[in-house]
């Protein structure tokens, strides 16, 4: 058996761990995917409390998928509250002058001890003949990252890329879809709450975190028939496939939680504009993407569609990549969308900087 040089993409979420394997440069090919849940608790927003059941349920799923871990590199991402993200426009000037001027500042931006924060940032693309360029500055804790290198590392696996959920999301999309002309939101719908990036012409623009994830569905549902959690969770999942009756749809309170999400878009939407920060010529979002966990959650897309009213779809993060039919189809074409980060960060090569 050769040794596989592409790197291992590996999504940690609260809920589970996702795994993808791929091969190719500028055409994808799906090797391998897979997905083990985490107990609850393990992970709390964000933040490990129990690393060595984490590091065990990785384990776990890497022998199930028969993938070598001796030496292996592996891509990671870290998303939601514990990523800090900042796009700031600064005078133009040479990178260098730049460089200092944004390690002044990026204190009194993240409003955190730059010495407790690993701190990156990047120029989007812009005329270097502009007044003005963007930069996106990029945080997160050190203790917390440090949680996710130790899991991967005991492991047996080695760290090569450590991206966020929001730029991986963008690599799987453009992707798949290329760069959409006009304004458009992706909702990555998680465990634990939901991200909102706004896009403009393929460029990152905005993003907001919402506290409401498919554990608030989850937990609506075992509290308004009195099961567990787990038995909650596998209704959702079979409900938004179609396996059983509609009736724990339609649940006041499931309603109240799709409501308040739709809502809540609307309000990233709206603040984004209010902030004066959307390029001109786009005064509108043209249609909104669902992806994650939750994008199947049984009634959101129309109810989104229907609050903002804007075009809503759900992402396929496998559109554009070719799948060998040894693979698992039924479970790729019903569960694809929770594999949305693990897609982008397959897309990361190991000449990227971590």
């Amino acid at each position: 058996m050769f040794f596989n040089s592409s790197l291992l993409a590996i999504d940690i979420g609260s809920s589970a761990i996702k795994v993808v394997e791929m091969s190719g440069k500028t055409e994808k090919k799906l090797i391998n995917l897979g997905m083990e849940l985490i107990p609850e608790g393990a992970i709390v927003n964000g933040s490990i409390q129990d690393a060595a059941i984490v590091t065990k349920s990785l384990r776990r799923l890497l022998r199930r998928l028969k993938i070598r871990v001796s030496g292996r590199k592996t891509a990671i991402s870290l998303g939601g509250s514990s990523v800090i993200i900042k796009k700031i426009n600064y005078p133009n000037k040479d990178e260098i002058e730049l460089a200092d001027m944004i390690e002044a500042e990026a204190e009194q931006h993240f409003q955190h001890d730059l010495n407790e924060l690993y701190f990156t940032w990047n120029l989007l693309d812009s005329s270097e003949h502009a007044e003005e360029r963007s930069v996106i500055m990029v945080a997160v804790k050190k203790n917390l990252l440090d949680q996710y290198i130790s899991v991967i590392k005991n492991a047996g696996l080695k760290i090569a890329v450590i991206d966020c959920d929001v730029f991986s999301i963008f690599n799987m999309f453009e992707y798949n879809f290329g760069a959409v002309d006009g304004l458009i939101a992706i909702a990555n719908i998680g465990a634990s709450s939901t991200q909102v990036t706004l896009s403009g012409n393929g460029q990152y623009l905005y993003t907001r975190d919402i506290s409401i994830g498919g554990n608030t569905w989850s937990k609506s549902i075992a509290s308004s028939l009195n099961t567990t959690l787990h038995n909650a969770e596998s209704m959702k999942i079979a409900a938004g496939e179609g396996d059983i009756s509609s009736a724990v749809l339609h649940q006041d309170s499931m309603k109240k939680i799709t409501d308040q999400l739709a809502n809540e878009i609307q309000v990233t939407i709206d603040y984004f504009f209010q902030s004066n920060d959307a390029p001109a010529g786009l005064s509108k979002v043209q249609a909104v993407f669902l992806t994650g966990g939750g994008a199947r959650t049984p009634g959101l897309d129309a109810t989104i569609a229907s609050t903002l009213n804007i075009p809503v779809t759900i992402v396929n993060p496998f559109h554009k990549v070719k799948i060998p039919k040894k693979l698992p189809m039924d479970h790729i074409l019903s569960q694809g969308h929770i594999y949305s980060v693990a897609v982008g960060l397959s897309m990361r090569s190991q000449d990227d900087y971590t």
